[in-house]
């Protein structure tokens, strides 16, 4: 899957990454509140990561 990503146009890979984050938050409403912001801060640290690659 990871290979088909470089070929995804930005709607399809927008798309996947809200199925994503609907999945995500399906399973943050069962976890606690130390293992949710943990998760917060690793999205935080991937998003930053993924606009500093964009930016290049």
């Amino acid at each position: 899957a990871k290979v088909m990503r470089a070929c995804e146009t930005p709607e399809q890979r927008d798309a996947s990454v809200e199925q994503g984050r609907l999945r995500m938050s399906a399973s943050r409403a069962i976890e606690t509140p130390e293992v949710r912001r943990y998760r917060l801060e690793e999205d935080r640290l991937r998003l930053s990561a993924s606009r500093a690659l964009e930016n290049t």
